[in-house]
């Protein structure tokens, strides 16, 4: 707890100087602390971090992208959402609901219009062996939409909706949090 938390001031203090050593810790044993630097150095622009979370996205194993995919923030550089719209598209353990629910979060978080395509695949896809997972999907991503700019978002969710069942409930509450954004 003492060096993630002396990790957490650090950023908050915005104190860059302390990167170099924060590097180091890039390689410690306990994984919440790997986090924490990375998420750091991130915010220092640090390139050394910016490729441990390029390994970390391009993992198949799922432990790590989800420790990977919320370090992506709004400041995150065209090649880690091009990466993060990549994951939506990957089989494997990027398949698995949680990673494809936090990959979408992080999406959101940068409000990429790149991403929307993709997401749009989504929302008119259909499973019948895993139909309750690909709702969860689903869901995250109606409740994103409204973070991401322009008409397009806006569009997709007057179309689902339009469409009824439990989807439709949420996209009509993202709608209305859109529309008041808009105002």
């Amino acid at each position: 707890f003492f060096v993630r938390n002396l990790l957490i001031l650090l950023r908050q203090l915005d104190y860059s100087a302390g990167a170099a050593p924060a590097r180091k810790l890039l390689a410690h044993p306990h994984p919440k602390v790997r986090q924490e630097a990375a998420r750091t150095l991130l915010r220092f622009r640090d390139t050394q971090a910016e490729q441990w979370l390029f390994r970390g996205l391009d993992s198949s194993d799922r432990e790590t992208l989800l420790m990977a995919v919320p370090l992506v923030d709004g400041n995150a550089s065209r090649r880690v959402r091009a990466q993060l719209i990549e994951l939506l598209r990957r089989g494997g353990a990027a398949a698995d609901p949680e990673v494809r629910c936090a990959t979408v979060r992080a999406l959101a978080e940068t409000g990429d219009p790149a991403a929307l395509p993709e997401l749009t695949r989504i929302l008119g896809s259909r499973s019948l062996l895993r139909s309750a997972a690909l709702n969860q999907v689903k869901l995250e991503v109606i409740r994103s939409l409204p973070r991401f700019p322009g008409q397009e978002p806006l569009r997709l969710l007057r179309d689902a909706a339009a469409a009824g069942g439990e989807i439709a409930g949420a996209a009509r509450v993202a709608l209305r949090l859109a529309e008041a954004r808009d105002r």
